[in-house]
């Protein structure tokens, strides 16, 4: 038997107190001073303060005892249940439940959830049973009149969204969160034949109803840092023809409600719903909307109260050839324009399938997140209003020189190295010959960075985001939520400095254009107290990554919200786990677990489902706890959550300060400053 009761200790820390008692412990409940039992054996219990467990056995040599509650007042939920296991025991931070979906509960008393959660035990015994019964149901082509049984007795069609200038069918359902994925919509016409290096038009007329599926990703190339990543990119052939998007719609946008979805924790979402945007990594060379971005835990969360998108964007020299004669032919970043494409058609066609055009969130991370960074500080005004940037990452080119020189180069080594002509054949170059020289010109580029990505055209990009944000020309109405790891420079940082001679050549030649001063500058502030691999790895963690969300949270003030992971290894990429966590993540859990006990797949299921309400809470709300209080463990915020940081432990969720565990701020702002630049820094 465990018996739970929580208590509150300040206003931004709460403790859950679980007593895990044999069978036969009797409970006698609790007045302002302890709670009270028998136990025929000793037994233990655990107190959960800000993610901490601490465990001590009740010694109870004739059976009895007593537990003193900390300073503070009881709260509700103190009826005793059936459980395996503790960890399953935890409140859930949007919707004020303790029930969590990881199927480690046994037998619930129906007056403890009623106490707790807006579920009835019914419904939530209802929903248990679709997740284990979950499953996706395609619709196939040679049988059109195929149909779904939602429900006993009731069946419905696959739904079909007609855009006016196409129409689509649904190419799959979902049984375990209830909704519809529409694949490959096209939301650009194909950047190929003439239309290559040209910025995205709008998609053609096309009479025939699609089912999706007939898609491709754009054409990917990698470093050799990165090359293992392939083993992740989508089972898909490649294509310039891939300017595609996926939708996953809840059922409620086209008028069916199973009945758990209707009790909507606590609140009903009426009208059009929100949209979360998912712009895809992978350095700008590389990555796609298949493959490892499954958002189908989000969507659960969420319960019908949004829609997830993800689409495909032009990589790599087709989509961020730089240099004076792409600007001459207006074909400058072009993946970002593709991004901003695919926004401005969700804004016209949301209407179409039950979305709110004026709710868009839009996510991403890496080299997605640093493209939002480039939205908030274009020229044009942002497509969305709330935004979630995880670890922000990307080398800034910025110089004249350096982008001519990436023009000839790449010309070159396609073969088109006739002056002046260089453009003209690029573009009329084969796909085979054009593909090979974008992945061979990706391999050249120094360790931790990318050939290609966003530059200063002047146009989209007037100056880099740093420029822009230390300038205050950026579109400050938009929310933000930062996050970013521990050890980011891990990724970024060449592992040839071991010794403390070599750092300042390496130095060199990331920063080209940074006099002799301000490279000692650097290793200045980046002493060697440990180890040089360190030492170089915080010094591009900072200035690739940690650097612009330190930059942003100062930027938009209050409007922000911060989360750390401390997680080991805590590297770049590791908040895809728990973004993602679901069904491509975790069948892949043994290979993820690292031989520490906070990597147990439990501790990832509680750890992503709280995860994953933030963002849809988000998203719908603008708020990431927007259903939490100052009573909930692991989440202890009853003040707001600005200028201080939510930081993942291996005991939880917890919150610090963002001056104690933030960025630190006199090394941000010598980055911020471009000296790195030389006097190159456009402005």
């Amino acid at each position: 038997m465990v018996f739970c009761a929580f208590f509150e200790i300040t206003a931004v820390a709460a403790v859950l107190l679980c007593v895990s008692a044999a069978s036969g412990t009797q409970l006698e409940g609790s007045d302002n001073s302890s709670i009270r039992g028998s136990t025929p054996a000793n037994d233990s219990y655990s107190i959960f303060t800000n993610g901490t467990v601490r465990q001590k056995v009740i010694e109870s040599d004739n059976g009895n005892f007593e537990i003193s509650k900390a300073e503070g007042s009881w709260l509700k939920g103190k009826d005793s249940y059936q459980t395996p296991e503790i960890y399953s025991v935890i409140e859930d931070s949007i919707n004020k439940t303790i029930v969590d979906f990881s199927r480690t509960f046994g037998n619930v008393s129906s007056s403890f959830l009623r106490n707790i959660t807006t579920f009835t035990i019914e419904e939530y015994e209802e929903f248990r049973r679709e997740e284990e019964e979950d499953e996706e149901i395609f619709y196939d082509p040679k049988a059109p009149n195929m149909m779904i049984e939602i429900e006993p007795n009731r069946q419905i069609e696959f739904p079909i969204i007609d855009f006016g200038y196409i129409k689509y069918r649904a190419t799959s359902y979902r049984r375990h969160g209830h909704y519809f994925t529409f694949k490959d919509v096209r939301y650009a016409a194909p950047p190929t034949g003439t239309r290559r290096f040209q910025r995205p038009q709008p998609p053609f007329p096309n009479g025939q109803i699609q089912n999706g599926g007939a898609g491709f990703q754009c054409h990917q190339a990698q470093n050799l840092l990165y090359k293992w990543t392939d083993l992740f990119n989508a089972d898909r052939v490649e294509s310039e023809d891939c300017l595609f998007m996926d939708l996953k719609i809840p059922g409620e946008n086209f008028g069916i409600s199973p009945k758990w979805s209707r009790r909507r924790w606590g609140r009903d979402v009426e009208g059009p719903v929100a949209s979360l945007v998912w712009i895809h990594g992978g350095g700008f060379v590389h990555g796609s909307k298949d493959g490892i971005y499954n958002p189908h835990g989000i969507m659960t969360v969420a319960r019908g109260r949004m829609i997830f998108v993800s689409f495909n964007y032009r990589l790599g020299a087709y989509g961020f050839l730089a240099g004076s004669e792409m600007n001459e032919h207006d074909g400058t970043n072009l993946g970002l324009l593709d991004q901003r494409q695919a926004l401005d058609w969700l804004k016209q066609y949301l209407p179409k399938f039950g979305g709110d055009p004026d709710r868009i969130t839009v996510m991403g991370q890496g080299s997605g997140a640093a493209s939002i960074m480039h939205h908030l500080t274009a020229t044009e005004k942002p497509a969305f209003n709330k935004a979630i940037i995880m670890s922000p990452s990307y080398y800034p080119i910025y110089d004249q020189d350096t982008m001519d020189k990436q023009f000839q180069d790449f010309s070159n080594l396609a073969g088109c190295n006739v002056n002046g002509k260089q453009f003209d054949c690029l573009k009329q170059l084969g796909g085979k010959a054009l593909s090979t020289a974008n992945r061979a010109y990706a391999l050249r580029a120094k360790w931790g960075t990318n050939a290609f990505g966003p530059f200063v055209d002047g146009k989209y990009v007037p100056a880099l985001p740093s420029t822009r944000f230390s300038q205050g020309r950026f579109h400050s109405d938009v929310k933000v939520m930062l996050s970013f790891s521990q050890r980011e420079g891990d990724a970024f940082a060449d592992p040839a400095a071991i010794l403390e001679f070599q750092t300042k050549p390496i130095l060199r030649n990331y920063f080209p254009n940074a006099s002799e001063e301000t490279i000692q500058d650097m290793v200045t502030y980046y002493p060697n107290r440990i180890d040089e691999p360190l030492r170089l790895s915080n010094l591009m963690g900072d200035f690739m990554v940690k650097c612009n969300v330190r930059m942003m949270e100062e930027a938009f003030s209050n409007k922000v919200h911060v989360i750390e992971y401390l997680l080991n290894p805590g590297t770049h990429g590791i908040d895809l786990l728990f973004t993602f966590w679901g069904l491509f993540w975790r069948p892949t859990y043994p290979f993820l677990h690292l031989g520490d006990n906070s990597y147990s797949k439990e501790f990832m299921d509680i750890m992503s489902r709280y995860h994953q309400q933030y963002i849809v809470s988000f998203t719908v709300w603008g708020w990431p706890s927007a259903y939490s209080t100052c009573m909930t463990p692991f989440y202890p915020t009853c003040k707001h959550w600005t200028r201080s940081i939510m930081m993942y432990t291996q005991n939880g969720p917890v919150v610090g300060s963002m001056a104690g565990f933030g960025p630190n701020k006199h090394l941000c702002k010598f980055w911020q400053e471009g000296d790195f630049a030389g006097d190159a820094l456009p402005t």
